[in-house]
């Protein structure tokens, strides 16, 4: 008898398998291992998905931790797909299947909690998104609107954690940095605009805000707009690249040691995770080492 079920269970993962191109089976069959008794729901999304949407579905399944592949349902990731790309053929920018798949299709920022927040802030923020030239011109009317709209501000102690989900700061009314920059990230994806978040674990001079309080480490948002990345403090009506912290990004990290070092979000593995504050040993959020860009762009006086 078990081996009759865990023959039936790999046939159930290689007539999934055979449904996607060849180079990416062997993360499908990985994905549908560790998906448990979620297993089934998956692979009946495989079998579903529209073909010209199937490598979306497979970059997800391929990249998506553990915990995720058992919890989220074949339902919900095939909605994120369409979603998505409605996003992406409504927008009036192009951006490469990379920037698509990396920085507009995930689900969730970090490790908060997993909201379906696509349609709801597809609907609110799409058409005011659009109406702008370029993703970078687009963030930055969704950062001067949508915290004011959603009723959401920063205070650094009323926030019940400091990563909550775009549902849990809507009800509490209220954000770390990074509550802000997670919600900030996701209404940004869901009208098509690549964005990530960026984050530093401990500023050297071991101020946290532009007060100076809460703290030395923070977190931000990047866009890509243009040819490159771009950032914003979420919350923060300013231009792209005008900050409060622009210039300390170069005065007060430090690419010699880890946590003065400068770190921006990857959906994909990179061999580098980000270092979560309240999550010191978490290793299932990965990330790019960005420090010397910044060092770089805001080493010297901006105009």
């Amino acid at each position: 008898r078990p081996n009759q079920e865990a023959e039936a269970v790999w046939d159930e993962i290689e007539t999934a398998a055979k449904q996607v191109p060849r180079r990416y089976r062997k993360e499908v069959r990985e994905a549908l291992c560790l998906a448990g008794p979620n297993r089934a729901g998956l692979a009946k999304a495989i079998a579903a998905v529209p073909r010209r949407e199937r490598e979306a579905l497979v970059f997800l399944l391929a990249n998506l931790p553990a915990s995720d592949l058992e919890a989220l349902s074949g339902e919900r990731l095939l909605q994120t797909v369409r979603l998505a790309s409605q996003a992406r053929q409504s927008a009036p920018w192009e951006i490469s299947d990379e920037l698509f798949l990396n920085d507009v299709l995930p689900p969730f920022a970090l490790d908060e909690d997993r909201d379906a927040w696509r349609q709801d802030f597809l609907a609110r923020f799409g058409a005011r998104a659009w109406a702008c030239g370029t993703p970078g011109a687009a963030a930055v009317i969704l950062n001067r609107t949508l915290f004011k709209e959603l009723g959401v501000a920063y205070h650094a102690t009323k926030r019940r954690c400091p990563n909550q989900s775009p549902a849990e700061s809507r009800k509490i009314g209220f954000a770390s940095c990074t509550g802000l920059s997670i919600l900030l990230v996701d209404a940004c994806r869901a009208v098509g605009i690549p964005a990530r978040i960026a984050g530093i674990p401990s500023w050297k001079d071991g101020k946290g805000d532009a007060k100076g309080n809460h703290g030395g480490n923070h977190s931000w948002v990047e866009v890509w707009s243009e040819g490159r990345w771009h950032h914003l403090g979420a919350a923060e009506d300013t231009p792209l690249e005008r900050t409060w912290f622009a210039r300390k990004t170069a005065t007060a990290s430090d690419p010699a040691h880890p946590r003065h070092r400068i770190y921006a979000s990857s959906f994909q593995a990179t061999g580098t995770r980000f270092p979560l504050p309240w999550d010191p040993f978490a290793k299932a959020v990965h990330a790019v080492d960005v420090t010397e860009e910044y060092r770089q762009r805001f080493g010297k006086d901006q105009p």
